[in-house]
């Protein structure tokens, strides 16, 4: 399956307009489902709602010894840059005699003074540099130039504004009030063949683990996602356009789609970015020009079946803390590792990446209320929340220490002998040595034992490589092997802390035998 995306999602739950920023329309009632009879026509409210949608056309002078397959490669990787085609004449070109690549997208107008609402990288080149131009088309066949007011990339919000008054306005509804099975309608203008309304429902909500981000955009390995899902058909050129409800109301911006086509075309697996994000991220940009987010500093992973099994508890829902600065909000807060989170104030944590979008979704210097589980016992902490853009090692999710997908047989492979048993089969661990910090590039303060050796037909050849450091056994850190013997549980799931190229986490390890 290919992922079709323009995102990098979420930056604020919902919440209030808050001071300042621009004055755009918001109605929080729920929507009204009370009307069950059968509806013939939604021309009347769609009437409303469509002269507030806008085309977004953008104009970059093609690099130098950038080839025609080149620009379409890099166009498509975007996804949602629309059309892009060698410009035919002189009037399309720049005054170096370079065509001009084109880039169509969709925007919703906010305010009647010409803020609009788009995707960020439907205002970018194909190379993700600034574009040349920016234009707006109006329902009425009005072109202005826009000015980028500003744009985020971890959530692929721009706003732009329009030197106009008296536009049509698009009205916000609050995305926390949908349901699954609530009408939406996706407007925009797909492919550049004219404003198009398509139609559908909503599919799901609260989609945040579709790695739909290129993280190498973010750079600090944190994401934020948090979707609308719907079947309403989203095609190239419908990006930055609205999702709206049945009575006419944005709840969500069109940003992305799976598809199995290698040029895009829906197969009713759509994602827009709910309207409880947009109306935050649009305030902050148009105040301070940048998006505030809260920050624990923490590094978090999720949670599988066997080290919930192996932690004691009964549920994977939660945010295991694997990594906690003692200088940082959390640490001072008392947050320890081997915490589960599994409550940011009173919204229920699924995974890491819940857990660090409903916390950037605060302001810095907001106080949140983390329910952790500490040995199964749930307790409420605390925490003042620093500003992300400020803390190393922010909430994080961490890396898989060594890409283990599931819990290895430890008796062996059918037909393969099992290396010599032992406390941890065919694994070779030392006590950490001056000669083997150097050997393995390891930090001075790190203790623990290193795995040195790994036969290939050990059991959890695909959880350790050598190099790796066994910092903890069940919640207890060890530096011999006589800890790690009187630690480990045989018959049972343990829970080992370990350190891996730069990264801690937690891995279960099933050893054979009886309790």
């Amino acid at each position: 399956m290919l992922v079709m995306l323009a995102v990098a999602p979420g930056a604020r739950a919902a919440g209030a307009n808050g001071a300042g920023g621009v004055p755009i329309a918001y109605d929080d009632t729920p929507l009204d489902r009370s009307n069950q009879q059968m509806v013939t026509s939604y021309a009347d409210m769609l009437d409303k709602v469509v002269p507030a949608v806008v085309s977004v056309y953008t104009t970059i002078n093609v690099p130098q010894g950038m080839s025609r397959q080149e620009q379409m490669q890099q166009l498509l990787r975007r996804y949602y840059g629309g059309n892009s085609q060698q410009a035919p004449g002189p009037a399309n070109s720049d005054t170096s005699g370079r065509p001009t690549v084109f880039g169509v997208g969709s925007g919703s107008i906010l305010t009647a003074d010409g803020y609009i609402l788009t995707n960020r990288h439907v205002i970018l080149g194909p190379r993700d540099e600034p574009v040349d131009g920016i234009h707006v088309k109006l329902q009425d066949g009005r072109e202005f130039d826009a000015k980028l007011m500003g744009s985020d990339e971890k959530t692929d919000i721009a706003v732009l504004k329009i030197a106009t008054t008296g536009l049509p306005v698009m009205k916000l509804a609050d995305s926390d009030k949908l349901r699954v099975g609530d009408i939406v309608f996706a407007v925009g203008n797909p492919m550049d063949v004219g404003f198009t309304v398509t139609h559908g429902i909503v599919s799901a909500t609260g989609r945040s683990s579709l790695d739909l981000l290129d993280e190498s955009e973010n750079g600090d390995g944190g994401t934020f996602e948090d979707f609308i899902q719907t079947d309403a058909a989203i095609n190239e050129g419908n990006s930055g356009g609205p999702l709206v409800d049945a009575q006419g109301r944005l709840v969500g911006m069109d940003s992305a789609i799976m598809s199995t086509s290698r040029s895009g075309g829906s197969i009713g697996i759509g994602f827009a970015i709910p309207s409880s994000l947009l109306r935050q991220v649009v305030r902050d940009l148009t105040v301070y020009g940048t998006v505030r987010r809260g920050a624990l500093g923490v590094v978090v992973q999720d949670l599988d079946h066997d080290l919930a099994q192996a932690m004691g508890l009964n549920s994977t829902h939660g945010a295991l803390v694997n990594t906690v600065d003692p200088a940082q909000p959390a640490g001072m807060a008392g947050v320890l590792r081997g915490d589960v989170v599994v409550k940011v104030n009173d919204q229920d944590v699924d995974s890491a990446k819940k857990m660090i979008f409903l916390v950037a979704s605060n302001e810095p210097g907001a106080t949140v209320a983390l329910t952790v589980l500490r040995e199964g016992a749930p307790q409420v902490i605390k925490v003042r929340l620093a500003d992300r853009d400020a803390v190393t090692g922010a909430s994080q999710p961490a890396e898989t220490p060594a890409g283990r997908f599931s819990l290895p047989n430890p008796n062996g492979a059918a037909g393969v002998n099992a290396p010599a048993a032992g406390p941890l089969a065919g694994l070779t661990l030392e006590p950490l040595t001056p000669a083997l910090r150097g050997q393995y590039n390891l930090p001075g303060n790190l203790s623990g034992l290193v795995v040195t050796n790994v036969d290939e037909n050990s059991p959890y050849a695909d959880q350790f490589t050598a190099g790796m450091v066994v910092v903890e056994v069940n919640r207890r850190a060890v530096t011999s092997m006589a800890q790690v013997e009187g630690l480990l549980r045989p018959g049972a799931v343990n829970v080992l802390y370990v350190y891996n190229d730069g990264h801690f986490g937690y891995e279960p390890v099933l050893l054979p035998g009886q309790k």
